[in-house]
């Protein structure tokens, strides 16, 4: 690898990876990014030094030793997807040996990445979250269905690689028991752990979260506060426009919730503001990995890619000075598609969509000096409309 500064690895580079990239390699840090799908637009980038294809986990895995063989120093992991933080869980003394990474035990990774057992712990530590039952068979649908109030929302324990590969959404909302009974019966085959939630009322700007970067010893280097702008799919999903905001109670209970866990490395905390009483509910923890919207924090002025870079080697590399303004984060495939929703529903006007999107603004895909990446988007796009037609 060129250069005297410890390389880096992220795995992979869809999600919130190229973010990880683009946060890095205007520092001059070699990056080697992983991939387990050519046709990703993110997989025609130019800014790493090597991209590296893998086909299952067991590929992977010797993917990765290869990689470390080859550079005769340890460098900086970095992962993005929960189907990654599972592999890492598996292979953790493999992943200790070879890597510098900040990771809690697999215990609290598992507590934290487990729903039925997050329920349970945030129960016992007065830790505000929706009302949850758990299905684990059709007649647990039944047991509650007397008990519950509508709207609800249903979602996996754990979105797995058969979630992501049946292109399952991140939750749905459900307006009757009907409608629950009719995609349980669909998705049961698929993923059988399911949860159903309340519905928090609020719209998609009603979602605020914190992203944070925890040393070893369970201290916040850094942390970034934001809210969603809109969501995809509307309501349910991941953010598609984001930017900052100052919320002194969503940055503190973050950091509290975390720390009782004697949590460190990457993380967040996604919390719900309730349209009616006011309070905050959390949604949900994101562990050991990358959020796939972390991107909107180096652009304001938090890199976080780049504190835990320093942290893990010893560097002290300096950031680049923040903006003077707020810059908004948007994924722009998502973020079209959520507009166009949130239109057709008459949930905003025009008017008030664009001005929402005042100021600087930041993209998922675009960035002028790695164009291939746009490129490449912009020719999925095209495909996907060929084939519709």
């Amino acid at each position: 690898m060129p250069g005297e500064l410890t390389p880096a690895v992220v795995l992979d580079l869809g999600f919130g990876g190229y973010g990880i990239v683009r946060s890095l390699v205007k520092y001059g840090i070699p990056v080697i990014g992983f991939c387990n799908q050519r046709k990703l637009p993110e997989y025609r980038t130019k800014l790493c030094d090597q991209k590296v294809y893998f086909n299952g986990k067991s590929d992977l895995r010797d993917k990765l030793m290869q990689t470390v063989s080859g550079l005769g120093c340890k460098p900086v992991l970095f992962i993005t997807t929960d189907s990654h933080v599972n592999f890492v869980i598996e292979n953790r003394q493999f992943i200790d040996d070879n890597f510098l990474i900040h990771l809690p035990t697999n215990a609290v990774l598992k507590l934290l990445l487990d729903k039925t057992e997050f329920t349970t712990y945030a129960r016992d530590n007065n830790i505000l979250i929706p009302q949850t039952h758990n299905l684990f068979n059709p007649e647990d649908l039944e047991n509650i269905a007397e008990s519950l109030s509508f709207p609800v929302i249903m979602k996996p324990f754990n979105r797995t690689d058969n979630w992501r590969k049946a292109n399952l959404s991140k939750a749905y909302y459900l307006d009757t028991f009907e409608e629950l009974i009719k995609l349980y019966r669909e998705i049961n085959p698929i993923e059988s752990r399911l949860m159903v939630q309340e519905w928090i009322p609020g719209g998609d700007s009603n979602v605020y979260y914190c992203l944070v970067y925890f040393n070893d010893q369970s201290e916040c280097l850094a942390s970034f506060t934001g809210y969603k702008i809109r969501q995809w799919p509307v309501g349910t999903g991941t953010g598609c426009s984001t930017t900052a905001v100052d919320n002194p109670y969503v940055f503190e209970r973050t950091i509290e919730i975390l720390q009782q866990s004697n949590y460190c490395g990457f993380g967040s905390v996604e919390f719900k503001l309730h349209d009616s009483n006011g309070k905050y509910y959390l949604i949900e923890p994101t562990v050991g990995r990358v959020e796939q919207i972390g991107y909107v924090a180096t652009v304001n002025g938090v890199n976080l890619p780049l504190r835990c870079y320093n942290s893990l080697t010893l560097s002290e590399i300096e950031e680049s000075l923040p903006p003077v303004k707020k810059v908004i984060y948007i994924e722009e495939p998502t973020e079209i598609a959520s507009a166009f929703v949130h239109l057709r529903r008459r949930m905003i006007t025009i008017r008030e969509y664009f001005s929402s999107l005042k100021g600087p603004k930041a993209y998922r895909y675009y960035n002028k000096s790695d164009l291939r990446v746009f490129r490449g988007l912009f020719m999925k796009a095209v495909m996907y409309i060929f084939k519709r037609q």
